[in-house]
């Protein structure tokens, strides 16, 4: 769904680079983009129709749960840093990316984007990879 188009970066493999993340970064927020008129609807929505904020509350929290996965396999594999706390880090990461998309994504020019996603890469870089990758 619209809502999990994040995956493609957390499933990078181990031995993806900044680069990698980059580029997963881009083509996940063009194709937000395509569909940033529904995702606000969808959004506004949330604030006055209980099964819509339901929804995007399971939706949310299916995201928070696959990058709180993604850090454990990480940490597991050496690919994330240890130091790191899955389930904070996730917490914080998912709330970034949802708001974040919704009001820096979706209202910017391409060039702006293309900065956005560039500081977002370097965000999560240095959160989850930088020193070990």
């Amino acid at each position: 769904g619209v809502i999990d188009m994040g995956g493609s970066w957390w499933d990078l493999p181990a031995t993806a680079t900044k680069a990698d993340l980059r580029a997963a970064l881009g083509r996940t927020y063009r194709a937000y983009r395509e569909q940033s008129a529904l995702v606000g609807v969808f959004v506004e929505a949330t604030a006055y129709d209980t099964r819509v904020r339901e929804e995007y509350q399971s939706l949310t929290e299916r995201s928070r749960a696959r990058i709180e996965a993604h850090i454990r396999h990480g940490q597991r594999e050496g690919s994330v840093r240890a130091e790191v706390d899955p389930d904070t880090c996730a917490t914080w990461l998912t709330a970034l990316l949802s708001r974040g998309s919704h009001e820096l994504i979706r209202t910017g020019s391409p060039e702006q984007i293309a900065d956005r996603v560039a500081a977002l890469t370097t965000i999560i870089w240095a959160t989850l990879y930088q020193g070990v990758r």
